[in-house]
């Protein structure tokens, strides 16, 4: 649960500080822009948008949560998840020039997370907490149209754990 959280709330702090770059201002003259589109290779996500219910495994009281899955500029989709007493928010994409998929969340807790992958389904990064850094990956399973798990692992002392279990089905 810490690491979803965290890897959503990355997705929204990376996004701010590359899309506030050399944004013109406003002009009256310009026309509204359209909303932006999944297009190319991020279009296989177009089943991901929208609300979702997550339950980690084993299932407790503090082990769900409801994400919301939207269509964000530059061709990425925000993810904005909401728990008990933990929200983040990130943002997932694929960058065409390095040929890598990105994933990457901040948290309500100060917790950020950073992966990429060669095949938008397995990620490895890092991820940090208030107290700690280490080595994160995520294995990210598309089993249905209506339904997808995640699974991450984080290393201690050189020893990988899962920290989350999670499936999520769409609303």
């Amino acid at each position: 649960m810490r690491f979803l959280a965290a890897l959503a709330s990355a997705f929204v702090a990376l996004a701010l500080v590359a899309g506030s770059a050399g944004v013109p201002a406003a002009s009256a003259a310009k026309a509204p822009e359209s909303p932006p589109k999944l297009m190319g290779s991020m279009a296989a996500f177009l089943f991901m948008l929208g609300g979702w219910t997550c339950v980690a495994s084993p299932k407790s009281d503090d082990t769900t949560y409801t994400m919301y899955i939207s269509v964000a500029p530059h061709n990425t989709v925000q993810i904005a998840d909401r728990g008990n007493g933990t929200q983040s928010v990130g943002y997932f994409g694929f960058d065409a020039v390095a040929k890598v998929w990105y994933w990457t969340s901040v948290d309500n807790d100060g917790g950020w997370a950073a992966q990429t992958s060669p095949n938008r389904q397995d990620f490895t990064g890092t991820m940090q907490t208030r107290s700690a850094s280490f080595p994160l990956r995520t294995a990210m399973r598309h089993l249905t149209d209506t339904k997808y798990q995640i699974v991450s692992q984080e290393q201690i002392d050189g020893t990988w754990v899962t920290n989350s279990n999670v499936t999520c089905t769409k609303n």
